[in-house]
């Protein structure tokens, strides 16, 4: 089975209000929630009685049962159904030694769905079920459920809610941040970095608050390497463009107008090519 890896299908900035559609990692999606994966080409909803979460760092989306021990893992696939089917009997690992096949031949549901009961070698006390649907644009999704047999059938029919509702639209390679807006994303919050040697460590905190104020702590150099700018400073700030890039200037009490160059990329943020962590301000009113 050819898995890809939706967390770079479904990219997406944690903390963005830019597409607010789009899967973000780490965020927790009720039911009834929209999905949007644009570069996979997918569109879903999360059923009723679930959860779903794209974990940071992992490869797959999770729904997990808000009311008994029940989780849908949804992976992306380029195979046929035929290869799938192979695949299934045969048996697919997972983790450490896990097997998990097939009990007895998949088989179609609802037209154009794969369906098969699961059997695994992993802890006995679970059932599992497992389905695929494949879009017009070579992208298949295969959702494999584990549960507690006794909510076994109502699990399941989260599952298939799951499959019937999702759909496949054009897959989109278009840069995800062509249209963010900064302003808004920067106001009340604080951007941080650090700086470590053997003996200390060394951040940088800018406050920029929602009313254009800004407060600062620069300890380290590499945001305004260029001015030399260092310790606490205060005064007003602008950011100036739309898109993936934009100029951010702090205009410094009794100093004036400093600038750096601002870049949102797989869900991070630089400045001058070094990573900064953004959070809400501590020091705004």
């Amino acid at each position: 089975m050819r898995i890809s890896i939706l967390l770079i299908l479904f990219l997406s900035f944690v903390e963005s209000t830019f597409a607010q559609d789009k899967i973000k990692p780490g965020q927790l999606y009720p039911s009834g929630s929209s999905l949007w994966g644009p570069r996979v080409g997918v569109k879903a909803t999360v059923p009723v009685n679930w959860n779903g979460l794209l974990p940071r760092g992992e490869e797959i989306f999770l729904l997990s049962s808000t009311n008994s021990f029940g989780e849908i893992f949804i992976l992306s696939d380029e195979s046929s159904f035929e290869v799938m089917k192979k695949n299934w009997i045969k048996g697919v690992t997972f983790g450490e030694n896990v097997l998990v096949k097939s009990v007895g031949e998949p088989r179609i549901r609802n037209q154009n769905i794969l369906s098969a009961e699961l059997t695994s070698t992993a802890t006995a006390g679970t059932k599992g079920h497992v389905e695929a649907k494949c879009g017009p644009y070579n992208i298949c999704v295969v959702s494999l459920m584990t549960s507690d047999p006794q909510n076994f059938e109502a699990n399941k029919k989260g599952l298939q809610e799951f499959m019937d509702n999702l759909t496949f639209v054009e897959p989109s390679n278009e840069n995800p941040y062509l249209a963010f807006d900064w302003d808004p994303f920067l106001r009340n919050k604080q951007l941080v970095t650090f700086a470590f040697d053997d003996r200390s460590s060394k951040e940088t905190i800018i406050n920029l608050c929602a009313d254009g104020t800004f407060k600062a702590n620069l300890k380290k150099s590499g945001l305004f390497k260029d001015q030399g700018l260092k310790g606490k400073k205060k005064g007003t700030w602008s950011v100036n463009g739309i898109g993936p890039t934009t100029k951010l200037v702090l205009t410094v009490d009794k100093m004036g107008p400093i600038e750096t160059t601002l870049e949102i990329r797989d869900e991070k943020v630089f400045a001058n090519g070094e990573r900064y962590f953004v959070s809400a301000a501590v020091e705004c009113k």
